[in-house]
């Protein structure tokens, strides 16, 4: 028989040293399986150690961005403080609301929890946040960025929409439109690797558990999924802390409330405990491949560079034998170059970087011809696919000269990039007699010798179409895979533009002129 698995999850270690005392008796009472560390608690520091000791348990980062002091200085982060801490909850929810917060300052707030969460000694788990700040839309964006970044398989995200208890209030509802609102990203985290459970329960009403309603809802699990229930064991009560009063939590309720419930269901064989880390599947070493160039042009990516140089290393360190990765920093302005740099530290990674722009067609032509493997992969800087998808792309290398991906979800990218793609894969179809669907998607793979036999002129963005026209003038054959594309996490497309569109339609309308 299917067992109901449950993630039992405290929140809030590190909060207050009487809330550690009571995830630490719950710990080593085998009644929770899973924690979130507040980093950025008063009580972190003193606590971690005893927490470490329960090797059982799994262990997540709590991010968080109000009420608590932040571990960046305040000229940092200058939206998201109020004097030395960070903002209150409605203060930062305003800010929020109103436009009025920074996003790189989370990332770099955040990337400083979690870095401090690793420092201590911990492997994270999963990625959630206080007071469930990532459900909002921009915010679950820098989160799931994080979590590929650092190689974080699971992350908090809501399952369905009825309220706990039927309890209604403001808060509540907002809280119901959310798990609505989030419900449209299962399929990109699916596409990303990003585990979750199956259903979330303890997200109403926080602080608030009893016995008879966590019996309630540990009986609304179901066989073959995974249940996370949200808790807050402790000792006392919010009130007991003027700065926590308000919350209205009750701490040693609901510690005594999971030692009474799931000790008895645990042991009795109702339920089995797991956490976020029993949920991947551990990656083995395959040397799929043999003789790689990737290659990685880049403009203006800052907090992209970094997530997409560790994903695509931490790939092609399984699955192909000799590598060489080439970034082409194409004269960028925000320290892109420099944050390759300290990434290629120590691995086959070189950054070659461009004083002045040359356009995207440039630096793809600067790095192909820096390529010395029998095959070059390109894609851009921002992650536009799972590199996981490299491996389907590989399988085809012994019937193709080319490989190119096809995104099938293009119109999750919003309306006008893909009318635009559209319109744009029409237009080179109709005018040159391609069959290609997607033309333009930074998801390629080809042999060395195609591009010495080419002779791409290109600057910006019109050399993807460029090389597919003269590989079907070489005679080659070319497979198109589907691949899921990744909306971008940070940052705009430098490439759909006025400008850049202007230079596509000059450049098809020249390539056109010359081919007669």
């Amino acid at each position: 028989m299917k067992q109901r698995k449950v993630i039992v999850n405290a929140d809030d270690f590190g909060l207050t040293e009487a809330v550690n005392a009571g995830i630490i008796e719950a710990a080593a009472a085998g009644v929770i399986s899973s924690v979130s560390v507040l980093t950025v608690g008063s009580d972190f520091d003193k606590g971690i150690g005893a927490l470490l000791k329960h090797a059982h348990i799994g262990i997540g980062v709590h991010l968080c961005l109000h009420d608590e002091i932040p571990l960046s200085s305040p000229a940092e982060i200058p939206t998201l403080v109020h004097k030395s801490h960070f903002a209150g909850y409605s203060r930062f929810l305003w800010k929020y609301l109103l436009h009025r917060i920074e996003y790189r300052e989370i990332y770099i707030e955040w990337k400083r929890q979690i870095d401090k969460a690793i420092a201590a000694g911990i492997v994270p788990s999963h990625l959630d946040t206080h007071n469930h700040v990532h459900l909002f839309p921009q915010l679950f964006s820098i989160l799931i960025h994080l979590a590929e970044e650092y190689s974080i398989p699971s992350v908090r995200i809501l399952r369905h929409g009825s309220c706990e208890g039927n309890q209604v209030s403001i808060g509540n509802c907002i809280k119901w439109f959310l798990s609505l609102r989030s419900q449209v990203q299962y399929g990109q985290l699916n596409a990303r690797g990003i585990s979750f459970s199956d259903r979330i329960m303890g997200f109403y009403n926080n602080g608030s558990w009893t016995a008879e309603r966590l019996s309630d809802s540990l009986g609304q699990a179901i066989h073959g999924e995974t249940t996370e229930i949200i808790c807050h064991p402790g000792y006392g009560t919010s009130r007991d802390y003027d700065r926590y009063k308000k919350w209205n939590f009750l701490w040693g309720q609901e510690l005594a409330a999971i030692k009474s419930i799931i000790s008895g269901l645990a042991h009795g064989g109702s339920i089995s405990l797991t956490h976020y880390g029993n949920e991947g599947t551990p990656v083995e070493k395959q040397n799929i491949f043999n003789g790689l160039s990737v290659v990685i042009p880049a403009y203006n990516e800052f907090e992209n560079i970094q997530k997409t140089l560790k994903k695509i290393i931490r790939f092609l360190d399984v699955a192909v034998k000799d590598y060489e990765i080439i970034v082409i920093d194409d004269g960028s302005t925000d320290g892109t170059a420099a944050v390759a740099q300290a990434v290629a530290q120590g691995k086959n990674c070189r950054v070659i970087t461009r004083t002045e722009r040359d356009g995207y067609g440039g630096a793809l032509k600067a790095g192909f011809l820096l390529a010395q493997k029998e095959w070059i992969f390109y894609c851009d800087g921002d992650y536009p696919a799972a590199i996981e998808n490299l491996a389907t792309a590989l399988l085809y290398t012994d019937r193709y000269a080319m490989i190119i991906g096809s995104r099938s979800n293009s119109i999750n990218d919003g309306l006008f990039r893909h009318l635009y793609r559209k319109i744009y894969g029409a237009h080179i179809r109709s005018s040159f007699g391609l069959t290609t669907i997607d033309i333009n998607f930074a998801f390629k793979l080809f042999k060395k010798e195609l591009f010495h036999k080419m002779s791409l002129s290109a600057k910006g963005s019109f050399v993807d179409a460029e090389m597919l026209l003269q590989v079907k003038k070489l005679g080659y054959p070319v497979k198109e895979i589907p691949i899921v594309g990744l909306r971008r996490t940070f940052g705009k497309s430098h490439l759909h533009n006025p400008f850049n569109i202007g230079r596509i339609i000059k450049d098809s309308l020249l390539y056109r002129f010359m081919m007669q």
